[in-house]
């Protein structure tokens, strides 16, 4: 990974936010036995954005798992959103905090390998 810089004094995010790899999704548990699935748009050690066809609330508290489409890579992580914003196509980005931050070692396995050094 790259070094990392000190965010600006506008900017709300700790830690740098990473491209991921192609295929990366995050499967959200759901009340229903079939759980929502976001594209992974960015990742962080501290956090995570996703492009959703159903908006979670501000706040909400979900659990999910990192996943690669590969199927042998998937990892349970439990985030807050932060925030929710509609997009021109009538998806949602969510941009949310993990409850727990990732180890390096765990981040590393959902970047695109082409942006690491």
């Amino acid at each position: 990974m790259a070094a990392e810089t000190a965010p600006p004094a506008s900017e709300r995010r700790i830690a740098q936010r990473l491209k991921p790899a192609l295929g990366t999704v995050c499967r959200i548990e759901t009340d229903d036995a079939k759980p929502r699935v976001g594209l992974v748009w960015n990742i962080s050690l501290t956090g995570i954005s996703l492009l959703l066809g159903q908006p979670p609330k501000a706040k909400d508290i979900l659990a999910g798992e990192l996943a690669l489409d590969d199927g042998k890579t998937a990892m349970p992580v439990i985030f807050s959103v932060i925030h929710v914003k509609p997009t021109p196509t009538g998806d949602y980005l969510v941009g949310a905090q993990f409850l727990r931050e990732l180890t390096v070692k765990e981040l590393g396995q959902f970047l695109d390998p082409t942006t690491q050094s």
